[in-house]
């Protein structure tokens, strides 16, 4: 889950995960909702390092397709940068929502599945090769 809020103590939007089942890995940084590209900056700086969502504006229903770029372990030590095309969705819209891994043989997978395709596929990102 992803919980925004405003910090009235430094004055800006600030973002949160939280019931992630890798719990040491959970991000918390900014949100950034610039006025000229109408997206949605959500951004971790840990020590420099940093994970960034880019999400365009809400769909009807109030879902957040967009990219997530961060790291991801390789061999040994190795870091990766890799990219994923992302879907945030209210929380109260899902009928019977499943938090964490979704493995295929759960009954939601295929929504879900059908849910982050449809990212790419109706243009709300893009990947070049």
């Amino acid at each position: 889950m992803i919980n925004i809020r405003w910090n009235a103590e430094a004055a800006y939007l600030e973002f949160s995960e939280s019931k992630r089942d890798d719990a040491n890995f959970q991000q918390s940084g900014r949100v950034s909702m610039p006025n000229l590209s109408g997206h949605i900056y959500l951004v971790t700086n840990d020590n420099g390092q940093h994970r960034i969502m880019v999400l365009g504006r809400p769909t009807t229903d109030g879902t957040l397709m967009g990219i997530l770029t961060t790291l991801q372990v390789g061999q040994g030590t190795q870091l990766v940068p890799v990219s994923c095309p992302i879907a945030l969705v209210p929380f109260d819209t899902l009928s019977d929502p499943v938090i964490g891994a979704v493995a295929p043989a759960v009954p939601q997978h295929a929504d879900y599945r059908a849910l982050i395709d449809s990212a790419t596929d109706k243009d709300y990102v893009r990947f070049y090769a």
